[in-house]
């Protein structure tokens, strides 16, 4: 049982990091948006 809890543990990871990052990317770029728009003014 302790093997199987791993490996659910592992499949949560597996499945929820790609869309943790992919969030960060979305946060840096519209920061990265917003500074330049701020500059720009």
């Amino acid at each position: 049982m302790l093997a199987l809890r791993n490996l659910h543990r592992l499949r949560l990871v597996l499945v929820y990091w790609p869309l943790h990052s992919y969030w960060i990317q979305l946060v840096l770029q519209l920061t990265q948006v917003l500074i330049t728009c701020l500059q720009s003014s």
